[in-house]
This record gives C-alpha cells, structure tokens and sequence, in this order.
C-alpha cells in the first residue's frame, strides 16, 4: 500500500512540474505584451510574447480611432510583419508608433489577446529676449501632428502657472511648433517659461509639458530710437535739403546724462556714422541724425553725406542700429515696407 501511494504521488508531482513548464500557448492561443503602456516622443516599443515553439506568428495592427485592424507593414523592406517564435515559444517585434496604436498577433487561425499603446507628445521649448521687455519663445511638439493647442505659460512669483500666449500649432517638412512673442515683461528680470501641448485623445495621444526654460529679459536701453524718418518727403534729388529730410531721432531714457562719443549709428548695409568728441545727451533728452550736412549743435548732428547716393536708410526696409564704443548693440530699429516713409520705434 506504501508503495502504491508514493508511486500516485510521484505521478502528480511528475504531471504537476509538466503543467508549470508548459508554455501559456500550449494550446495554441498566442500571447503579447508591451514594453510600456505609453510611448513618450516618437520612439519604438517593443512587443514580445510567447506562440507554439517554431510556429510563424503575424503582427497586426491599427492607430486608434481607426480601428481596422490590418496585417501590420515593413515600412523597411516591404511585406507584413512577421516572426518565428524561437524554442522556447519567444518571439518580439520592434515599432515605431506616432499616434496610440493597438496590437494583437495571429498564429494560423488563432489569435491573441490585443494589447493598447498609448502615445504622450514630447515638448520642447527654446527661445531668449532680444528686445528689452520682451521674450521670444519657440515650442513644439514629437510626433510632429500640426494643430494641436499649444499654451505657452510664465511662473508666477507664488509659484503658481498663468498662459500668456496660447495658440494652435502649424507643421512644416521639420515637424509642428508654434512661436510666441511674450511682451511686458520688466527689463533685466529672470522669468521661468514654460509650454504645454495638447493631445488629441481620439487618437491615443496624451498631451504634454515641456521642460522649464529660464530666460534673462533683455534690460532697457539707456538710448533708444524713438523715430525714423526714412523716406525724405519729395522726390529723392540728392540735394542737402532732401538728405536732411532723412534723420533718426534718438532718446535717453535714463535719468542720467550719457556722453555718445565713440558709439556709432549704422544701417543694414554698414554705412556707419560716429559720433565724435563730447557729445552728451541730457537725462529725457532727444538728438537728431539727419543725413546731409549741416552745424552740429546740442539736438541735431549731420552725417555730412551728398548727393543722390548720400541717402542712408532703404525707404522698402532696413535696420537701424546704435552701438556702444565696445561695438555693442544698444538698440536697433527695424521697417520692412515703404508705408509712411516715418516709424515709431
């Protein structure tokens, strides 16, 4: 009796250890899994399971939203996906996915359970000030989808978040941004941006954030153009009258007087004009620049140019700037069209 009860023992045991050992396909149902439940950016995920030992397996595939599920394609070397489980029943494919995606597996007739990838937008941002008081942001957004909602945000100083621009994405051949000019911010101050872009859930894709970006706004400058008159009124003879018809205004903003010896004044095209010896500039005060000759005196300096070719600033757009004896740029001023002939800086 002994013996026949170890004998039955050993046969469970021995059909125990079978049952643990055997593949979860044994009866030829396919497996599959997912590397990760959601894909952040566009990256592949790997999907792996367990078929018959040597049996061919076939991967499909749809983004969602379609929901056709369809032999999935080797965008590389043509055909559909497929693989050859190893002995132990193994098997993976790699894929790239730029929306949500669902998977499943065909092994013959048999199929397996489907399996859901997710796909959360990678956010990028960049940007610095050029322009005293303003930042210039660029964000965007991988995978590349155009029209999505974009909102650029600055952080509070209780640490809290305000959308000060918001918009939708546009897309080109380089993938889809959006670019933002944030205005009224105080000149010199540090500033903490920072973008979010939404998803599109019937697509299976999640929004997302970008990284903080710490941006230094450019400080006011001391002088500044206050206005261009860049089309002198009539037409262009070249007389002196006319090319002192042409002028720039400039301002000190500061409360301070400022000597302009040494800084200079120049166009697009580097004709350049220097302002020499001691030339100061009252606290609130303006000077002119005007293109002909003429007497300097206190408000008003001449570049001592003649003639049809003694005209400095191109009437269909150009770019006035003032630099510091060190060749730094103060300030610049910028027109792209005829308009007026004048602009306000």
């Amino acid at each position: 009796m002994i013996s026949r009860l170890v004998s039955k023992a050993t046969v469970a045991a021995i059909g125990a250890v079978i049952a643990v050992a055997a593949p979860a396909s044994a009866a030829g149902v396919p497996t599959l899994q997912a590397s990760a439940p959601v894909i952040v950016g566009y990256k592949p995920v790997t999907l792996s399971g367990v078929a018959e030992a040597g049996a061919q397996v076939q991967l499909y595939e749809t983004a969602i939203g379609w929901n056709d599920m369809q032999p999935a394609q080797n965008w590389t070397t043509g055909g559909t996906v497929v693989a050859t489980a190893d002995a132990s029943g193994r098997f993976s494919f790699s894929r790239w996915v730029d929306s949500g995606f669902l998977f499943e597996v065909h092994q013959g007739s048999a199929v397996s359970n489907r399996v859901t990838v997710y796909s959360r937008l990678e956010v990028g941002l960049s940007g610095g000030s050029t322009v005293a008081g303003r930042a210039d942001l660029t964000a965007w957004n991988v995978p590349g989808q155009g029209g999505l909602p974009y909102q650029f945000q600055l952080k509070q100083a209780n640490g809290t978040w305000k959308t000060v621009f918001s918009g939708k994405g546009s897309s080109d051949a380089d993938g889809a941004f959006l670019n933002a000019k944030i205005s009224g911010l105080a000149p010199g101050s540090l500033q903490t941006f920072r973008a979010y872009v939404g998803g599109d859930t019937s697509q299976g894709l999640q929004g997302n954030y970008s990284k903080e970006l710490k941006i230094t706004v450019k400080a006011a400058a001391p002088v500044q153009f206050t206005k261009i008159r860049y089309d002198s009124t009539g037409a262009d003879t070249g007389s002196n009258a006319s090319l002192n018809a042409e002028w720039v205004k400039l301002t000190n903003k500061t409360k301070t007087r400022i000597n302009l010896n040494g800084w200079t004044l120049r166009d697009a095209q580097s004709i350049v004009y220097k302002f020499s010896g001691t030339v100061y500039l009252n606290a609130g005060a303006s000077i002119f620049v005007q293109s002909g000759k003429g007497t300097n005196t206190a408000t008003h300096r001449f570049w001592g140019r003649a003639g049809k070719s003694g005209y400095v600033w191109n009437n269909g757009g150009d770019t006035a700037q003032l630099r510091t004896p060190a060749n730094v740029i103060v300030d610049a001023c910028k027109w792209a069209i005829v308009g007026t002939g004048e602009t306000n800086c």
